[in-house]
């Protein structure tokens, strides 16, 4: 897959030769090109007595660095960066000092607002600096750089600087920065499908909470359907217009794992504040905990595609779109991942039947947590294609809401069919007017190796039976029953576990006074 990067890139080159005269710089602005002539010292006090300016090629395309050296460059005129504005040359690391990097700055001093970016580091992360995620190194020389300088800063600019920074030898440090264009390029954003109809989300990230550095941008695919996260990156995308999201909200992407960090997320959010509600989406890391849901791991190397019933965990209007690689390790360009095909769309799912009084009754397959401390919310009901059979896998505590509360009485009778294939710690069936779990007489258990504190039917389910029930219900309670809860309990993992339940019908029959 082609990336067409948003972020810094490097490809490898090859290095132009190099004179010892001292000559003015050409770089091409917009296809035109121009020599920068006058050299000055950069961020007073940076250059060592007696440093020498930097040597530029006898043809002006390449500029030579030897030693410690700080040194500014004035542009012909004054540049003014903009959103698309991107900065592309050619850099060789010869000899290795603590960094190299280039700036394109307002004025002649570093400071807070960052305009200088490393091209090659050997004392950690330059904090003052925006920090290259792939920089170059002794094993890897010749780096081409393209830089879209636009995305961390616009404004009028007047100088380009060449740093070569070396506190404990000024004469180490050897390094060739050639072919220098600055030029203006609109680059798509993500394209996302929504119910089917694409529309495209502009790459202007926003950092999300204060975790993010802005050194690492996002860089999207030629054709915008793939998106990839490198280092550090907290990164919020702004959707064209406020997403909905609804209980049959189903998102969609393909992932690909390429090297692990801490967290690897995808959230929807409002404001911009990481933690402050449950919206986002664990994929991999090697770091978990937090007000996050955690899926199906990917591991490293591996794509994996991703069906997540959102609408499930929550629901509303949503803003942005949020990626998130974590890394609070000293080298904060590590971790490498991808997103692809990224899509919205409402899940059509069977509605559940049962039979009230001979009558049958459509319940809508959006099912709720009952107990919401005990169920694993990324497990869901399955729904049979007759709408008659409620499957679980995995640990579930879920619970279906009535269109209209059921009566019991001392004559109503509920039957069902229930088929074990894998045991948990208990199965059962509950008919409530909560979602507390806390009437005992409301729950009926069918299969378990463990006790659990509810009815306990006589005759149980073995492994690879189905077994019909025929429960008298009005002799264990009376009143109003607003939800049908299953419950497959297993707080040792939340994947093992497989069983049904089917055929619910209630029904009034006579009991014989004796």
């Amino acid at each position: 897959m082609k990336l067409n990067h948003i972020a810094l890139t490097a490809t490898l080159v090859a290095s132009a030769s190099l004179t010892v005269q001292s000559l003015p710089l050409r770089i091409s602005i917009d296809g035109v090109t121009s020599s920068c002539t006058i050299q000055e010292e950069y961020d007073q006090g940076q250059n060592h007595v007696g440093a020498s300016d930097v040597i530029v090629s006898s043809d002006g395309s390449s500029a030579d660095m030897v030693g410690n050296l700080w040194r500014a460059f004035s542009l012909p005129e004054d540049l003014e960066v903009t959103d698309s504005t991107v900065l592309r040359f050619d850099f060789e690391l010869k000899e290795e000092a603590d960094f190299q990097a280039i700036c394109v700055d307002e004025d002649k001093e570093l400071s807070d607002e960052k305009r200088c970016f490393v091209l090659a580091n050997t004392q950690g992360w330059v904090m003052d600096m925006y920090n290259a995620p792939h920089m170059a190194t002794l094993s890897e020389t010749n780096v081409h750089f393209d830089i879209p300088i636009g995305k961390f800063f616009t404004g009028n600019m007047k100088y380009l600087v060449l740093l070569q920074d070396n506190d404990v030898d000024n004469s180490v440090g050897s390094s060739t920065i050639s072919n220098i264009v600055i030029d203006h390029e609109e680059r798509g954003g993500l394209t996302l499908a929504i119910n089917g109809e694409v529309t495209e989300i502009n790459n202007n990230p926003i950092s999300y909470s204060d975790q993010d550095h802005g050194d690492n941008m996002l860089h999207m695919s030629e054709d915008g359907t793939s998106m990839q996260v490198s280092g550090n990156t907290w990164k919020a995308l702004e959707f064209t217009s406020p997403v909905e999201i609804d209980s049959k909200t189903v998102f969609e992407f393909d992932y690909t794992l390429i090297e692990e960090l801490e967290k690897h997320l995808i959230c929807f959010d409002n404001d911009l504040t990481f933690g402050n509600s449950k919206t986002c989406f664990g994929l991999s890391g090697s770091e978990t905990g937090g007000e996050i849901h955690y899926l199906d791991r990917t591991e490293e190397g591996e794509t994996k595609h991703y069906s997540i019933s959102v609408g499930k965990y929550f629901t509303g209007s949503f803003k942005y779109l949020v990626v998130v690689l974590d890394n609070d390790t000293s080298d904060r360009s590590t971790g490498n991942s991808l997103f692809s095909n990224l899509e919205l769309h409402q899940e059509e799912r069977a509605s559940f039947k049962i039979q009230v009084g001979g009558e049958e009754m459509s319940i809508s397959a959006t099912d709720g947590s009952y107990s919401s401390n005990q169920d694993t919310i990324s497990n869901f009901l399955e729904i049979s294609e007759d709408g008659l059979s409620a499957k679980m896998e995995g640990n579930q505590w879920k619970s279906v809401t009535l269109p209209a509360p059921i009566e019991i009485n001392a004559a109503t009778n509920v039957d069902f069919d229930f088929y074990l294939e894998e045991l948990t710690e208990y199965h059962g069936i509950c008919f409530d007017d909560n979602l507390n779990d806390s009437d005992s007489k409301r729950c009926f258990v069918t299969a378990n190796r463990d006790n659990w504190s509810q009815n306990h039917l006589s005759v149980k389910t073995d492994v690879g039976e189905t077994k019909h029930y025929s429960i008298p219900v009005g002799t264990y309670f009376t009143g109003s029953v607003n939800f049908v809860a299953f419950v497959q309990d297993n707080d040792s993992g939340d994947n093992a576990g497989v069983s049904a339940f089917s055929n619910i019908a209630f029904s009034q029959v006579s009991r014989d006074c004796r």
